[in-house]
């Protein structure tokens, strides 16, 4: 019976290769990605901003929030 149940399955079959090799770590590369996604937050955050000034209805209350002096 437990045979022919696993007669009849399917599956995917992943085979990982890995070429190069094993072990070198680049301290470089790693602060050149965290900077790039910081960078890429402020992008996110800055077309955010434009976007909730230029289509949010009440946009004159939202300039006042975010940009009021006294909230710094």
């Amino acid at each position: 019976m437990l045979k022919s149940f696993f007669d009849n399955v399917f599956s995917i079959y992943l085979v990982f290769q890995q070429h190069g090799s094993i072990g070198q770590f680049d301290f470089i590369t790693l602060l050149t990605n965290i900077v790039a996604s910081f960078a890429l937050f402020k992008v996110a955050e800055i077309l955010t901003e434009i976007t909730m000034i230029a289509f949010f209805e009440d946009s004159k209350g939202y300039k006042y929030h975010v940009f009021d002096p006294k909230n710094v």
